[in-house]
């Protein structure tokens, strides 16, 4: 099955929606929370799947 290219562009849609979220909740959330369990290392992690996710998307949109 092929996909067609609308199909790649909703497709590294949610890639890049998905990176912001994770950035969101990973990232920004460990500023804000006053929580001891996030630690930096949480904050760090989500940075580097978010940016994971980010770079995916933008692979499948340049591949389209």
């Amino acid at each position: 099955m092929q996909l067609t290219a609308p199909q790649f562009e909703k497709l590294s849609g949610y890639f890049i929606d998905l990176a912001k979220v994770w950035f969101a909740s990973g990232v920004i959330g460990f500023f804000v929370s006053d929580t001891s369990r996030i630690t930096f290392f949480t904050a760090l992690g989500g940075a580097g799947i978010s940016a994971l996710f980010l770079i995916i998307g933008l692979l499948l949109l340049k591949n389209k």
